[in-house]
């Protein structure tokens, strides 16, 4: 065949199930993998509607790019609204049409030749199921006609050709899944006629659905079981999921002289319709798809004996695959047994709808380049419709060489079929290997990179030095010119000197910042100018007004090679649909689950969208505390370069003033922050972000020191605001690492979860902030994190996030259902030990309860006060009330006797080393082994931030941090069969006044999965939900509090209940957390987050008015000025109390410092004043009180007359 007549694939950029970039998809193929996706319920829900993924015939299978929400819009010109209305294809159209043309050493937006686009998409689904509903009932024509221009797939090869100003032909084909073939037959038609001199042909198949499933009919020509198995016996079916991708092409002749790289070569196409010969409109055609591999052949000059390798339509379905079969059989009869091999890509990434055909030749480009056969995926037996064994076709099933004679060439048939019978066939040839003995330049070169931001060409400096690595065979100067003659030159560049690949990649390695030049050109050298010139006169020249113009000749000695393409900074833009919109805010009822096997769920990390924007900071001021390191210099000048004014905190002996923008305090010392926000205060700088870094590294700090440093300075900070009777209206961010682990593997440091206390609660106690926690990997890279922690600032809602290089994770709950058939032997069952610490307490004595009921163990209980012993139990029953909570627990004590229960009560407390270790050497003395020991003991308080301190805090810390610990290094060591440390929701929805219990209990629960790292599988933390009504609080002056635990008691467990959770916990195996739920316990999340904020209390409730006789004894006094008047109308809607008089007492009538906040609220409508929470207690009578607020209102009357 002559060589005129031949087309070069000189590019390509994909991306595809499993697959990230193209090349990607050779570990996949290579290895009889699938890119395609299983998906658990949890992974879909929030994506599809409840209605279509809880049908009985949903198949939770797909795959498709993971950010296909995502679009770089300011790289291509779009505001944000546009970009949410775009239809996702032409998204991913336009990013990989961009990639692809890059790949091939070509600036799209410079390339100077006639150049067609041939582009193909699916259905765009997007406009049917998200935007419908906008266009026809909310949008004016105006946005009608925008909506439907930015949707119409028929448009996607012009906003290509627009957006690169390519002004050969573009055109949109859509012939089914052939689509992807068809289009490349019309570009090499375009080629072969000289229409142009290059084309890039593909595009994007974005379905959302797509992507986590599809629901199965029978008969239909989806797969019941969720794999795609051409040519299988067990073949039922295929799997359409997404992708995008694009090739690009030249002539043969034209690619050799122009010093492309070359990928692959296409002999030859075909395409032809069926017409009717064949039983149905949507039936393939035995003829029509012999005819059109015969064209392809006859085209490329070839025979059947020239094949090597089929690729095939393939679909998988029991009518398609041995139809295709037959009619490659009538094309390929005579030819010798297993001659040829015969796959399909399809198996591996499923059907890509129209980029299928695209996808197989992608496949083949990658067998040839290593040589190879890739197995067939998910092969077993053959459909016994086929007679494989009579026919020149093998099916790989393991990796193998692509074998051919000396005189052969490795030649390829690729076949793609489409519903109304359009066949297309291609055939491809592999590459030459070209060789060049080429001497090393005698002079430096210059290596350049641009782009639209700073911090994208660092990316670009990364991007290559990772691809040196990998290819250190490379040509230096291909390496130079492809980069200044085949990139685009944008406004920010940085360039270097190098005389060789490793010299490049040395110097390349060293780099952790740079300082870009600023460019808008105004000169243009061609690029034999540019070669004619030196490194430095180049550099010179390019780095500061200059643009290469590709219209000469590229030079003899160099290529255009494959290099990474541009980073784009893709956000979320995403217009949900309206029936995910309807089911995720219709509101649930609480209602009690009532299969026990329910109750139980585990935590997992959920990946999830990146965060959309970055925060707009001009004009705002940011409060950072940092360390003296690399991150936080790099973070402080992406902050100022958002528009902030940075203010920096770091740490030190004593309060200082460094600078105008500089202090230093000693870590979680409440009087120098105070000092601090003092200062702050009066220099009328006061921050509206707090950006905390402190507890980043931290790798040897003693708890006590990681404690000041993270929850115990920003606690100071909370009471400072209040003493100082300044609103918390500071955003925060928050970033610690090594404080989660993502998959289990990472080290973690437990103590720095206390921090959850300030992110769980600060959004419920101060109205209208947010505050977002952050871990990152302690190996993180500082440019990347610092982007992903400026559009987590820009997120606009309070968050607890991890993130892991480009990835985004949250932590959801998964139920784990335990049905009684499924349980294993009991760690309780047997001649056991057990001990119980804080055993006297509720949950130690249902425990002991439980195990004299069901089993024969011992059961030692700790208390840390003395109890009376066996033998004066009596007495003191005799002695003391019904009531007496000694009295109580003596009678639980004899219940349990009675039922044999062995018991025996220690005093002990759990902080005290001493005392665990002696309990730890007398019951090993007795006994020889301690077989199960749990943790029940725990201080409970609450109170809003602004009234704690640190000996308060620690007060709930002890038993739960040091007294974990201590239980955990005396014991484990002895490997006992089970270490249960028993947690709270707290933890997880925090709520008004638990500062302590949230922090408190987010340490038990980091400290287990620490002893799962530490090689200890027997320790689980126990998150208890609502148990009985003997664990409630009084909420009698909040009624939204009291509603919500009133629907928590109301589904309450009952004895049997708890001691069936007991038995299943028991005997059954976990992670390193579980959370018992009578509820639903995601709903309780959404709910508790609703209702247990200040925001919510400060909504008016109205209640049942009481008589004020109830509550004080004075008589009453009636208000008699305006203030006094508003005061006590506000008590008295707060309180529910029918009058409030001048005398009566704030906290005699019910009132507390939750209600405080709510006043205040009320009061800053009637009044310009600011007041702080600790007023009350100076001044707790409506006369006071109004007195106070008068002079709150005097003073600011006379401030503002004054200025």
């Amino acid at each position: 065949m002559n060589d005129s007549n031949k087309i070069a694939i000189i590019g390509y950029a994909a991306s595809l199930p499993g697959c990230r970039v193209a090349d990607d998809l050779w570990q996949l193929i290579s290895q009889g993998k699938e890119g395609i996706r299983h998906h658990a319920q949890e992974e879909i829900a929030g994506h599809l509607p409840a209605s279509f993924y809880q049908s009985p015939n949903f198949r939770p299978v797909g795959g498709g790019p993971e950010n296909y929400r995502y679009f770089d819009a300011a790289f291509f010109g779009y505001n944000p609204k546009e970009a949410g209305y775009l239809d996702p294809q032409i998204r991913k159209a336009l990013e990989y049409a961009w990639l692809a043309c890059e790949h091939a050493g070509y600036a799209p937006d410079k390339v100077s030749v006639p150049t067609g686009i041939y582009a193909v998409s699916a259905v765009n689904s997007y406009f049917n199921e998200n935007l419908a509903s906008l266009y026809h009932h909310r949008a004016d024509l105006h946005e009608q006609t925008q909506l439907l221009y930015l949707n119409e797939a028929d448009f996607i090869a012009s906003r290509i050709a627009y957006h690169f100003n390519w002004q050969g032909p573009a055109v949109n084909l859509r012939s089914g899944c052939s689509s992807s073939l068809v289009a490349i037959d019309e570009a090499c038609k375009g080629l072969l006629q000289f229409d142009i001199d290059m084309a890039v042909v593909g595009g994007a198949v974005i379905k959302p659905r797509y992507q986590y499933g599809y629901h199965y009919q029978q008969d239909g020509i989806q797969s019941d079981v969720g794999h795609c198995a051409p040519f299988s016996a067990q073949a039922d079916g295929t799997i359409f999921t997404n992708g995008a991708g694009f090739l690009i092409l030249k002539r043969y002749e034209d690619a050799l002289e122009d010093g492309d790289s070359i990928h692959a070569v296409i002999l030859a196409t075909a395409v032809n319709n069926d017409g009717s010969d064949k039983v149905g409109y949507m039936a393939p055609s035995v003829s029509g798809q012999v005819r059109v591999m015969l064209s392809a052949l006859a085209n490329a000059e070839l025979g059947p004996q020239d094949i090597s390798y089929i690729e095939a339509h393939g679909t998988g379905t029991q009518v398609g695959d041995p139809i295709e079969f037959e009619g490659l059989m009538k094309v390929f009869a005579g030819l010798p047994a297993g001659s040829i091999s015969l796959s399909t890509v399809k198996a591996n990434i499923g059907h890509l709808d129209a980029l299928s055909g695209l996808a197989g030749v992608l496949k083949v480009i990658q067998d040839m380049k290593h040589q190879s056969v890739s197995p067939l995926a998910n092969y077993g037996r053959p459909n016994p419709s086929i007679n494989l064994a009579q026919s020149p076709f093998k099916i790989p099933q393991s990796l193998g060489e692509w074998k051919i004679s000396s005189s052969q060439r490795r030649i390829a048939a690729i076949s793609s079929f489409g519903v109304g019978g359009t066949n297309g066939a291609l055939i491809l040839e592999q590459a030459s290997v070209e060789t060049r003995a080429k001497a090393p330049p005698n002079q430096p070169l210059f290596i350049g990179f641009s782009a639209r931001t700073p911090d994208v060409v660092l990316q670009q400096v990364k991007q290559l030095c990772a691809w040196l690595e990998a290819h250190p065979e490379s040509e230096l100067s291909d390496i130079a010119w492809t980069l200044l003659a085949g990139r685009s030159a944008f406004k920010y560049r940085w360039g270097c000197q190098a005389s060789s690949v490793l010299e490049l990649r040395e110097k390349l390695a060293a780099i952790d910042a740079l300082e870009c030049s600023t460019v808008t050109a105004t000169r243009e050298w061609t690029l034999q100018q540019a070669r004619q010139a030196d490194a430095k006169q180049l550099a010179t020249f390019w780095l500061n007004d200059g643009s290469l113009v590709a219209n000469t000749a590229f030079p003899a000695d160099c290529r255009r090679i494959a290099l990474p393409g541009y980073p784009f900074q893709p956000q979320e833009y995403w217009i949900e649909c309206e029936d995910m919109q309807i089911q995720l805010h219709q509101p649930h009822e609480n209602v009690k689950i009532s299969d026990l096997s329910q109750w139980f769920y585990t935590p997992y990390w959920k990946k999830q969208r990146i965060s959309t924007l970055p925060v707009d900071l001009t004009g705002k001021k940011v409060l950072m505390f940092h360390h003296h390191d690399q991150f936080s210099s790099l973070f402080s000048d992406l902050l100022i370069r958002q528009g902030a004014t940075l203010l920096q905190v770091s740490t030190g002996e004593k309060y200082a003033r460094l600078a105008e923008d500089h202090y230093q305090v000693v870590p979680g010392d409440e009087k120098q922050i105070a000092q601090l926000i003092n200062n702050m205060s009066e220099n009328k700088i006061l921050p509206d972000w707090v950006v905390h870094l402190w507890l980043l590294g931290n790798r040897d700090a003693t708890t006590d020191s990681i404690q000041s440093q993270g929850l115990y300075t920003m606690v100071a900070m909370c009471k400072a605001y209040s003493q100082l009777a300044l609103p918390v209206d500071f955003h925060t961010l928050l970033v610690a690492d090594r404080m989660v682990s993502i998959v289990g593997e990472e080290e973690i440091e437990p103590v720095k979860s206390t921090l959850l206390g300030i992110s769980q609660v600060l959004p419920k106690e101060y109205q209208d902030i947010q505050c977002h926690l952050v871990d990152i990997s302690p190996d993180f890279q500082p440019d990347q994190i610092a982007l992903r922690l400026l559009a987590e600032m820009g997120s606009g809602v309070s968050s607890e996030i991890a993130v892991r290089g480009a990835h985004r994770f949250v932590k959801d709950y998964a139920r784990y259902t335990l049905p009684a058939a499924q349980l294993g032997e009991s760690l309780l069952a047997g001649d056991k030990t057990i001990l119980i610490i804080g055993g006297l307490g509720n949950f130690g004595l249902e425990l002991a309860e439980f195990v004299a009921l069901n089993y024969q163990a011992r059961v030692y209980l700790t208390t840390r006060t003395r109890f009376p012993a066996r033998s004066a139990w009596a007495d003191w029953l005799e002695q003391h009330e019904d009531e007496n909570t000694v009295s109580e627990k003596i009678r639980c004590l004899q219940r349990i006797e009675r039922l044999n229960g062995k018991i025996e009560i220690l005093t002990a407390d759990i902080t005290c080393r001493e005392d665990i270790l002696r309990i730890n050497t007398l019951l090993r003395d007795r006994h020889e082994r301690i077989d199960g020991v749990i943790h029940a003991a725990g201080t409970v308080d609450s109170g809003m931030i602004h009234t704690k301190t640190r000996d308060s805090l620690e007060q709930v810390f002890a038993p739960k941090i040091t007294g974990t610990i201590n239980l955990c290094e005396v014991f484990l060591p002895f490997n006992p069969d089970f270490i249960l440390l028993c947690s709270s929701m707290n933890s997880i929805i925090g709520g008004l006044g638990q500062i302590d219990n949230t922090a408190a209990n987010a340490f038990v629960d980091a400290w287990a999965e620490h002893c799962h790292q530490r090689g200890y599988p027997q320790v689980l933390a126990i998150n208890w939900g609502a148990v009985n009504e003997a664990r409630s609080r009084n909420y009698s002056a909040l009624p939204q509090f009291k509603e919500l635990s009133r629907e928590h008691i109301k589904n309450k467990m009952s004895q049997e209940e708890i001691f069936e959770v007991y038995r299943r916990l028991f005997a059954s195996s976990f992670g390193s957390r579980v959370v018992v739920s009578t509820l639903d316990f995601n709903q309780v999340i959404e709910n508790w987050s609703r209702v247990g904020s200040v925001a919510s209390l400060m909504q008016k409730v109205t209640l049942v008015p009481r008589s004020r006789d109830e509550f004080v004894q004075t008589a009453w006094s009636e208000p008699t000025t305006e203030y006094e008047a508003s005061v006590a109308r506000h008590w008295g809607v707060l309180l529910g109390i029918e009058q409030v008089g001048n005398d009566d007492n704030f906290f005699e009538l019910g009132g507390n410092s939750l209600i405080v906040l709510q006043l205040i609220g009320f009061l800053k409508e009637d009044y310009p004043i600011r007041m702080h929470a600790m007023a009350i207690y100076e001044h707790p009578t409506v006369r006071e009180f109004a007195a106070h607020v008068e002079q709150l209102v005097r003073e600011n009357r006379d401030k503002n007359q004054i200025a």
